[in-house]
């Protein structure tokens, strides 16, 4: 609420790896995994956090002889599971919660080997999409995909 006291601290604290299973001209494999700790402490009210474990494969390869001003175009898709060790809460009413375990993503995007794909003055790794569902089917989402889970 604006004027309010309230405050909140929300912070993440991991372990990030990306290990490469294979790679050369036809594309590229990636093993990706993440260990975090999430936390959330507001100024009223409990507290709460989860610990997410994460693993995943993303995959690059060239799309077909396309090219822009020399630099190849690249298809990436990623796919991966996130178990959260404490299920995260979400309260739809007060008298109605929804407990989310896990999540599952796929998704899929393109980009170039060299260059940053341009659009207007902004640069990204790669543009794309990928969904995410957990296994229940409860939580549902869209994310746009900018660039790599894990830096290069």
């Amino acid at each position: 609420v604006v004027g309010s006291s309230e405050s909140a601290w929300t912070y993440w604290t991991g372990v990030k790896s990306r290990v490469t299973l294979g790679s050369g001209p036809r594309g590229s494999w990636h093993l990706i995994n993440n260990l975090g700790y999430v936390g959330y402490t507001p100024s009223e009210g409990n507290s709460d956090k989860f610990w997410p474990f994460m693993t995943g494969l993303e995959v690059s390869h060239p799309f077909g002889d396309v090219t822009a001003k020399g630099s190849q175009w690249l298809f990436h898709w990623n796919l991966s599971y996130t178990y959260f060790g404490d299920d995260i809460i979400f309260s739809r009413v007060p008298s109605s919660t929804t407990e989310i375990t896990d999540q599952w993503e796929i998704g899929a995007a393109f980009g170039k080997r060299e260059d940053p794909v341009k659009i207007w003055f902004l640069g990204f790794d790669r543009l794309g999409m990928g969904y995410r569902r957990s296994s229940s089917g409860d939580l549902q989402g869209i994310t746009f995909i900018f660039r790599s889970s894990f830096e290069k």
